[in-house]
């Protein structure tokens, strides 16, 4: 299971929800929790900002990095 769909599924979203916080279509997102698809960076920012706490730690499956904060500051303004 992708650690999309998981993050998804503990924090009781829907596919709406998590493709209206990524900022893209439910299709796209539905591509990145099959793995048919990685999300961009301002996707993935846009996750971390949400979900800080999203690691491969927290959850059973391999996750992206984390982005740093400072970086998501430059793109969100």
């Amino acid at each position: 299971m992708s650690i999309y769909k998981e993050v998804r599924i503990r924090n009781e979203l829907t596919v709406r929800e998590m493709a209206e916080i990524m900022g893209v279509s439910q299709a796209l997102y539905r591509m990145y929790e099959s793995g048919d698809r990685n999300p961009k960076e301002i996707a993935l920012r846009r996750f971390y900002l949400r979900f800080p706490d999203a690691t491969k730690e927290t959850y059973a499956t391999i996750a992206p990095t984390p982005l740093q904060p400072q970086a998501v500051g430059v793109l969100m303004g």
